[in-house]
């Protein structure tokens, strides 16, 4: 989930609802080609070399069809939501379900004898921490904190039944504190390095915008500065085709402006030997301001 800006009534626009969309889709991709590969190469294979029982199995498929289950429905809503704030609830609980839904895979996977797991859930912290804002991420952090030490000490405690019992449960109160403080350290470090790498990767991203506004800004002076290039020397050989038609002699200026170009003819008499100084010299101008589209479509006859 990213943040995005909106308008002043709170609403995603077009254009950040697509880029938003196109975000969770991929994150969809991601959740579901992960949890498949998981359940066939650990549940299906396991259950079929009786590694794993059949009620951690079933535990397993459960929460693997959770997973995959989630993304029809949430795309479908966040398609068509433009609140930003429903937007980011929808978004949170998506992620939540999702730290729910492993933190249930570790434990029918063995519980605090299947710590290999954990890299599931540190898996989601990394990824939420890179793609989300940064409170998203403290909060998708503190979940899964909660929940990984709520289920170990439930289990150690005898409230969740062991699961693979073929993997002998020795666990003292000190070996499940020493666990669960190890594991907490272990996703907050993930979390640290996940957000200062996303907070890096935006700004990088924003200087790469300023810099690409730049070079269009700088484009579109010098398209402008050719245009009007192209316009002097066009009235110039217009003026020397008149001149050999007319006593009257012809000195062309363009000028530039932000919003249009202007243009100046100046006529002065021809029996001047000289042309005239402009700075200071009162002259008969003829003003014919124009814009770009009107300059190319003018007729010759409208200059004199």
């Amino acid at each position: 989930m990213s943040q995005a800006k909106t308008t002043k009534n709170g609403q995603l626009s077009e254009k950040q609802a697509t880029s938003l969309y196109r975000k969770h889709v991929n994150g969809a991709w991601i959740r579901a080609g992960s949890t498949y590969a998981l359940w066939i190469l650990y549940a299906i294979s396991g259950w079929y070399s009786d590694a794993i029982t059949d009620s951690s199995f079933r535990g397993i498929t459960i929460a693997s069809i959770v997973l995959i289950g989630i993304n029809p429905p949430t795309l479908y809503l966040l398609k068509r939501i433009r609140s930003r704030r429903m937007f980011e609830y929808l978004s949170l609980l998506v992620n939540i379900v999702e730290v729910s839904s492993f933190t249930t895979i570790v434990y029918y996977a063995g519980g605090v004898r299947a710590n290999h797991f954990i890299l599931a859930l540190a898996s989601v912290i990394a990824y939420v921490g890179v793609a989300a804002p940064k409170r998203i991420s403290i909060v998708i952090l503190i979940i899964c904190i909660l929940e990984y030490n709520l289920f170990i000490y439930l289990e150690h405690f005898g409230f969740l039944l062991h699961q693979n019992p073929q993997w002998s449960y020795d666990f003292q109160l000190r070996d499940i504190q020493i666990i669960g403080f190890s594991v907490s350290a272990l996703f907050t470090a993930v979390a640290y390095v996940a957000i200062s790498t996303g907070t890096l990767l935006k700004q990088s991203r924003n200087k790469l915008r300023m810099r690409n506004l730049e070079l269009d800004r700088i484009n579109k002076i010098a398209k402008i500065a050719n245009r009007s290039l192209n316009l002097n020397q066009i009235l110039s050989a217009i003026c020397q085709e008149l001149s050999v038609l007319f006593p009257i002699r012809f000195a062309t200026i363009a000028l530039n402006d932000e919003k249009e170009e202007k243009l100046r003819i100046v006529t002065y008499n021809s029996s001047d030997s000289e042309m005239p100084n402009l700075v200071g010299h009162e002259m008969s101008w003829k003003d014919i301001d124009v814009n770009n589209e009107d300059i190319e479509s003018m007729e010759p006859l409208i200059l004199l």
